[in-house]
């Protein structure tokens, strides 16, 4: 967008914690939940801000739970591989930090197993949540 006059400010860092909940629309498809947090990143990239003043989290839940299966679970589920791995791989090579309810992992029956192996298990969501608003994370709702 060239003719923006709001841009991000390459001189600040950003402390992002999405609170992805929202399940696909089509499981053969990304997520548009997942693949928001890569166009969130990437415009932050694109309007220069450096890698190092991105501090993005995103703690799934709910719904949006299954976007984290590895391709063997997925594909036991689904029929299909995971077309949320290779975004969510892109995007930890970026520095993004992917954490599951694990309160929603029970009460779905996923076993860390199921899990692409690039997940981390937070204790639930909601002290996840609770744990980084204060210490200035901005909590987007997806």
């Amino acid at each position: 967008m060239p003719d923006a006059t709001e841009r991000p400010d390459p001189n600040l860092d950003y402390y992002i914690l999405v609170d992805m909940t929202t399940a696909a629309t089509d499981d053969a498809k990304v997520s548009r939940w997942v693949d928001n947090v890569a166009r969130m990143m990437n415009l932050h990239g694109l309007a220069g801000v450096p890698k190092d003043r991105m501090h993005v989290k995103v703690v799934v839940h709910g719904g949006a739970i299954t976007t984290l299966l590895n391709n063997e679970a997925y594909k036991k589920q689904f029929n299909t591989e995971n077309p949320n791995v290779p975004v969510y791989e892109a995007l930890a090579n970026a520095g993004l930090e992917v954490f599951v309810c694990g309160q929603s992992m029970r009460a779905r029956n996923y076993s860390k197993s199921d899990l692409h192996p690039s997940i981390s298990i937070a204790l639930s969501a909601l002290t996840t949540i609770t744990t980084y608003a204060p210490k200035g994370y901005t909590v987007l709702k997806f």
